[in-house]
């Protein structure tokens, strides 16, 4: 749906739950990339809820390695709340009150 905030400015919300091996991922975040440069959505901020489905270490061809997800990102300008310097791969969960993340 597109909602505008308090200044007027409009949003594009959207949210996916990827498939169990993430191949899915990459091909409905390109239809969802399309979709906001063409009119009505075009100069939307885009915000976007996603489980991605990636693995760190895919054991097969059959799964979306969190490596290519990040190759994707950068080709499409998006950005992830996910960062690159936890051992993961992502970030960490979410701060419990008075917890500092630590890099």
């Amino acid at each position: 749906p597109s909602i505008q905030d308090i200044y007027g400015r409009p949003w594009l919300l959207g949210s996916f739950h990827g498939d169990s091996n993430g191949l899915s991922t990459e091909p409905v975040l390109q239809a969802v990339v399309d979709l906001a440069g063409d009119d009505p959505f075009r100069g939307h901020v885009m915000v976007l809820g996603i489980d991605a489905n990636t693995y760190n270490c895919p054991p097969n061809n059959r799964y979306h390695s969190v490596s290519r997800f990040r190759t994707f990102l950068e080709e499409t300008s998006l950005l992830s709340c996910w960062t690159a310097h936890h051992p993961a791969g992502g970030a960490p969960g979410p701060k419990r009150a008075g917890e500092e993340y630590s890099d």
